[in-house]
């Protein structure tokens, strides 16, 4: 047993189906199974072992999201001896034209994406993962991807404003359209590339794709930089920091203070106790703002890179894992 299995030795299965939802559980063993039986239902996570074409099978509930699915996992390879764990939902659908978990690096610029692709790819023993990368100049390679990261542009310098980026970054934009449409016209779409508000605008209109399937990066970024630099002011681990901006990614976006808690203590309170004043938490409002520019001063060539990538990334990572609880 363990805190969130009550299954003895030998309950499970070798090979584990992993839904997120309960009740997709539930209703699996109930549908697919003969002879299922109920091995777990601590927390109402359920889990049933039964048969299935004659093959013993199992079928155990996840949770909403990878850290819940990390619990699940865990527990099943290191304390039940599973051998296989396959996840359900819309990551466990699998067509015959996907190959899950490749990622496609393309730049129309021959041998950029290719050497990227290679470069991190050599890091993979290091870092552990075992993922294709590949290296393209031609469209027809990102054929019905699943999620698009678009960071095409010209980057800014210094002086610049985003809105400055506007006309050159529109003619890009119409040809990774194109391209995008012609070739994984299902794809969810990430937009990184600045002005983000308006390319995302204007890549739903030259894509047509529907208008739920594409979005900014821009919350998650903004909302990273707002908490560093809380972080820094008050002296707390940034994982501490509960915060959130919205509106636009540039001058209009407005961070929160009043929806923002500090190790679980609003802000506000934190300001009326004297703890910081209104006005420095002004002055880091607008340091957010000018997040980008702040690193394009010191840069001198060249934009932000590892924020906005990781950001992307975790949008991705939120939609490929969660997609299938958000559906029900």
């Amino acid at each position: 047993m363990t805190p969130h299995i009550e299954a003895k030795q030998g309950d499970y299965a070798d090979t584990v189906l992993l839904p997120g939802d309960p009740l997709r559980a539930k209703w699996i063993a109930e549908t697919f199974f003969d002879n299922p039986v109920q091995v777990n239902g601590v927390r109402n996570c359920l889990g049933y072992t039964g048969t299935y074409n004659g093959k013993r099978i199992s079928v155990q509930a996840g949770g909403m999201g990878m850290p819940s699915n990390a619990i699940y996992i865990t527990e099943l390879f290191k304390f039940y001896n599973v051998e296989k764990i396959i996840r359900v939902g819309s990551c466990g659908g699998i067509a015959k034209h996907v190959k899950v978990g490749d990622i496609v690096l393309f730049d129309v610029a021959a041998g950029i994406a290719k050497g990227k692709a290679l470069d991190i790819a050599q890091s993979s023993s290091v870092d552990g993962f075992n993922v294709k990368f590949l290296g393209t100049d031609n469209y027809k390679d990102i054929k019905n991807s699943d999620v698009i990261i678009i960071t095409a542009g010209v980057p800014r310098k210094p002086g610049m404003s985003r809105d400055d980026l506007l006309g050159i970054n529109l003619k890009i934009m119409k040809q990774v359209a194109e391209g995008i449409k012609s070739n994984c016209p299902d794809a969810f779409v990430i937009c990184i590339t600045n002005p983000l508000d308006v390319m995302v605008m204007a890549f739903q209109s030259y894509s047509n794709l529907p208008k739920n399937k594409v979005v900014g990066m821009a919350g998650i970024l903004d909302s990273s930089r707002y908490k560093l630099f809380l972080s820094e002011e008050l002296n707390v681990p940034v994982k501490q920091i509960d915060a959130l901006v919205m509106g636009g990614h540039g001058d209009t976006m407005v961070p929160l203070p009043g929806f923002t808690k500090i190790n679980g203590k609003k802000l506000l309170d934190l300001i009326e106790d004297g703890k910081v004043s209104k006005e420095r938490i002004e002055e880091i409002n607008q340091r957010t703002r000018d997040g980008g520019a702040e690193i394009v001063k010191y840069l001198e060539k060249g934009s932000a890179y590892y924020a906005p990538a990781a950001s992307g990334v975790e949008m991705a990572i939120c939609l490929l894992y969660t997609s299938d609880a958000a559906d029900e």
